[in-house]
């Protein structure tokens, strides 16, 4: 029998490993951020809306929504408003 390493996960029958392929490019702090992704690994939709005050700060004004896609790089940018 074949020696199975420790990055090989078992999936019924058959084995599998996860290969990291690339680092996202962007610099984008999830945790305060609305985000959607489309299934299946097409693009990634980021919306920057800080509704708080931050260290004496009013709130944005014209919150903005970031397109990216799956490797993180930026297809387009647009603000949101009245």
């Amino acid at each position: 029998m074949e020696v199975i390493r420790d990055e090989w996960r078992p999936l019924g029958d058959v084995f599998y490993r996860k290969r990291k392929l690339y680092s996202m490019k962007w610099d984008v702090n999830l945790a305060r951020c609305t985000r959607v992704s489309a299934p299946f690994g097409g693009p990634i939709a980021i919306a920057k809306i800080i509704n708080k005050r931050v260290q004496g700060r009013t709130p944005d004004a014209k919150p903005t929504i970031d397109i990216f896609t799956s490797a993180g790089d930026l297809i387009s940018s647009f603000f949101v408003g009245k």
